[in-house]
């Protein structure tokens, strides 16, 4: 049984090794390194490239400390390091591409805009070196990943090692969030509308994309108020608490079976975890004001 420092310099030269819960694995065309049962690294030898990840590191001590005896056994420069390199294409895992692609790069991006407010914001301390270690890192994720050259991302990477100004790309990346938050949540809405559609059995297509993305929605089963958020209560005890609501009564405090409501406007009412829009109350409980 080798010991840890020696497994992770066995990893880098390609070399099988075993400790207790440390362990590197020769293959063909790539090298792995384990901690416990978990991929820390993986080296694919005709790029010489290492890719690492990140957040094994947090695990336990023990894995922390795999993770310094890997620093300190590198010996090049063709590092990079991802969230996550269990998540691939296991039909191609002997090719760097399977691990890096535009949710890579996006990623490494984000991380440079971050340090640069830092470099930007510092007085004393100089992120250069980090920032510098970052731009090598973008650009073996574009050497070796499946880079798709039409997304925006592709051309904030473009932007970076080009050296345009810090302002202007912290900039173009807020315009591109709010562009992603629109997309985002344009897609969202489209699939709730068809899923609460599906589920209340009436058209939602009057509600906006705010209402159907943030609010729960309602239908009757028997004696009972169905919730999309999988809540049932009976139907007697949503309506006293419904009349009281409309009669301009403070509901909030009261329960209803097991939930309470937290508060409630012209607009919703809180109930446990639960938002609820008063005229979704109303398209569902309008009868109860006869009772």
């Amino acid at each position: 049984m080798e010991n840890n420092s020696t497994i992770a310099h066995n990893f880098i030269y390609g070399i099988s090794s075993k400790g207790s819960n440390f362990y590197s694995s020769d293959y063909n065309y790539i090298s792995e390194l384990h901690s416990y049962s978990s991929l820390m690294a993986i080296k694919f030898k005709s790029e010489n490239l290492i890719i690492i990840s990140s957040h094994i590191a947090g695990y336990s001590n023990t894995s922390c400390k795999h993770h310094n005896h890997l620093q300190r056994a590198i010996n090049n420069e063709n590092i990079i390091y991802v969230n996550d390199i269990s998540c691939h294409d296991n039909s191609s895992n002997n090719n760097p591409y399977a691990y890096l692609n535009n949710d890579t790069l996006n990623d490494k991006i984000y991380e440079y805009i971050e340090v640069s407010k830092k470099q930007k914001k510092a007085r004393k301390r100089d992120y250069s070196s980090i920032l510098n270690k970052l731009i090598n890192e973008l650009k073996l994720i574009v050497k070796y990943g499946t880079i798709d050259k039409r997304k925006t991302n592709y051309k904030t990477y473009l932007s970076i090692i080009n050296n345009i100004d810090l302002d202007t790309l912290l900039n173009d990346a807020i315009e591109e969030e709010k562009k992603q938050l629109k997309r985002d949540t344009l897609k969202r809405y489209k699939s709730n509308l068809k899923q609460l559609e599906t589920f209340t059995g009436v058209s939602l297509k009057s509600y906006s994309k705010s209402e159907l993305n943030n609010f729960n929605f309602l239908k009757i089963d028997g004696d009972y108020l169905l919730t999309s958020g999988h809540v049932k209560v009976l139907i007697k005890d949503a309506c006293i608490l419904y009349k009281m609501l409309i009669s301009g009564r403070d509901i909030v405090g009261k329960k209803i079976a097991y939930y309470t409501i937290i508060k409630h406007d012209k607009k919703s009412v809180k109930i446990g975890c639960h938002n609820i829009l008063l005229k979704e109350l109303e398209r569902v409980l309008k009868g109860c004001k006869d009772v």
